[in-house]
């Protein structure tokens, strides 16, 4: 059974689009116990949503949690994901089913298997799935090709010439894998993130280990069939580690990540620029009093501007604060900016994205926090890039099932109607998907039955149900 829970949904006032336009926010969400955020996407409605994990609800020591806010900040819903061990989700791109996610977990084998899952535009499993091996192996990216299959990219301690290795896995909007590749040396190497070309190739974006265990940035283009185009690596006799990238003109990536500084003392934030030939066109660091990661970049598509978000105790009210540096992302009137975000805890921003009134959002972990020891945080700028800083604070008081619904329904293949076996489904809200990704049907479940209209026509689909996923065979 494919597992998902849906959370309690907060009460919201419903306004017009052009009541957000403009709105900045700075809020925390969570649980009674401990939350992450690792990524957060702007949705098709303009809200957000976002990825990460939980301790204080679901199944397990840690479920993947998912988060959904309107543009005001307002939380609408929230779901976990996983089984009864530690499942965490790193990463969510919007496609045309819904969102691929990826993530990690070791509730549905002995050891780290890639998690990946498909949901609809609500979040509710359209399919989940994991990959590896007999040792440990981690997803944390994805993104979606023109053609619509999906990358995930990670790390592989399975498939591996040394240590670990570079994973990527190309899998078909069905899920279903069209190749992997594994790369690297004898050392510790590993994908933090992907991009996806408009021209159907992909970027790998992570930190190779050379045999004097210095770690340096290390890209990797290859085409859509997995093919190597070229590899660059990049660094020094310190370590640099290459965390996240983004599209800026059409022939062009921006990469930021991390730097020791020559003394070996401090870490900067760097960032480089590199052609799709492979050829370093620019570079930079953050160089600042104390540490500064830099991780993550966002850009608008093909501009060449783009901003850089991490964290550091360089600057800030103590501890480690969220950082967001300008770096010439002026288009829509974004200009030259340097600001923290967090008070007298620590607060760590981990990914950002762009918003429908060409602004910026941001998501990260606080230990500032009413509820558990961190909690998720989100704050939102627009244009004029005016920064909120007292926040507002929402626990997700989660609705525990009594037990897990029995979904059992008769017959399949099925004609006019279905029949469930169970009356606790009376009230559920059923989804039929066609296999590539589009809702034909979503029904209330009455009477322990539900009818399937003769529109549809005959095939194999997909149904969910409360987050479970069933093979359903239409005459």
């Amino acid at each position: 059974m494919l597992l998902s829970r849906l959370i309690i949904i907060s009460l919201f006032l419903t306004v017009t689009f052009n009541e957000f336009q403009g709105q900045s926010f700075y809020k925390k969400y969570g649980t009674q116990g401990n939350d992450y955020a690792e990524s957060v996407v702007m949705d098709r409605d303009s809200g957000f949503v976002i990825v990460g994990g939980t301790e204080g609800i679901g199944q397990g020591g840690m479920d993947g949690y998912f988060l959904k806010i309107d543009s005001a900040g307002n939380l609408l819903y929230t779901r976990t994901f996983g089984g009864g061990e530690i499942d965490r989700l790193t990463d969510i791109k919007v496609n045309p089913a819904g969102f691929a996610i990826s993530g990690y977990s070791n509730s549905f084998g002995l050891d780290y298997d890639m998690y990946v899952l498909q949901t609809d535009p609500q979040g509710i499993i359209i399919w989940e799935k994991v990959f590896g091996g007999t040792s440990w192996d981690f997803a944390n990216a994805i993104d979606i090709l023109p053609n619509g299959s999906i990358i995930v990219a990670g790390e592989s301690y399975t498939y591996s010439n040394g240590l670990s290795d570079g994973y990527v896995i190309n899998l078909d909007p069905l899920g279903d894998t069209i190749w992997t590749k594994h790369f690297g040396g004898a050392g510790k190497d590993v994908f933090n993130d992907v991009v996806c070309t408009p021209d159907g190739n992909i970027l790998l974006i992570g930190t190779l280990t050379n045999s004097n265990n210095d770690k340096d940035f290390w890209l990797m283009y290859l085409d859509s069939n997995g093919n190597e185009l070229w590899s660059l690596v990049y660094g020094d006799s310190l370590n640099q580690e290459a965390m996240a990238g983004a599209i800026l003109l059409e022939d062009e990536f921006v990469i930021t990540g991390n730097s020791e500084t020559n003394t070996g003392t401090f870490i900067d934030n760097i960032f480089i620029k590199v052609k799709n030939t492979g050829v370093v066109s620019g570079s930079n660091v953050i160089n600042d009093v104390a540490d500064d990661y830099g991780t993550g970049v966002v850009s608008y598509h093909l501009d060449s501007s783009f901003v850089l978000v991490g964290y550091g105790n360089s600057i800030g009210n103590g501890g480690f604060d969220g950082r967001v540096f300008d770096c010439g992302y002026n288009t829509y009137g974004i200009y030259d900016f340097d600001y923290q975000i967090g008070n007298s805890f620590d607060d760590y921003i981990y990914a950002a994205d762009t918003t429908y009134d060409k602004g910026l959002i941001v998501v990260g972990t606080t230990n500032e926090t009413a509820y558990g020891f961190t909690s998720i945080f989100v704050n939102k700028v627009d244009s004029s890039t005016v920064p909120v800083t007292v926040f507002q604070e929402e626990v997700d008081l989660v609705v525990q099932d009594t037990e897990l619904l029995d979904f059992s329904f008769y017959p399949n293949p099925v004609k006019n109607e279905l029949f469930f076996k169970n009356s606790k489904v009376n009230g559920q809200i059923a989804s039929i998907h066609s296999l590539d990704g589009k809702v034909v049907l979503t029904t209330k479940i009455t009477n322990q039955q539900m009818n399937v209209p003769e529109s549809i026509t005959g095939g194999i689909y997909l149904m969910s149900i409360g987050g479970s996923c069933f093979k359903l065979v239409i005459e």
